[in-house]
């Protein structure tokens, strides 16, 4: 996590320049992070009603870094 925390303060010097962090952010990070999540409640080892809030911040964090990315215009040279 402190690497993937490093790398996302690096694409903020240059955000425009660098708009692709977010989608090996969203892709394998956030959305691995959700099925494991699903995995853990099918499996049992946990209960939906804990998990809940981890799903809701999850998906603020997928919808924040979806406008994110599709709002920031393409960077010129």
């Amino acid at each position: 996590m402190l690497g993937w925390t490093v790398l996302l303060i690096w694409a903020d010097r240059k955000p425009m320049e660098r708009k692709g962090i977010i989608l090996i952010t969203v892709i394998p990070v956030i959305s691995g992070m959700v099925l494991a999540g699903v995995f853990v409640v099918y499996v049992g080892m946990a209960r939906v009603e804990r998990m809940i809030p981890v799903w809701v911040l999850q998906s603020v964090l997928l919808i924040f870094f979806s406008y994110s990315y599709f709002h920031t215009p393409i960077a010129e040279d």
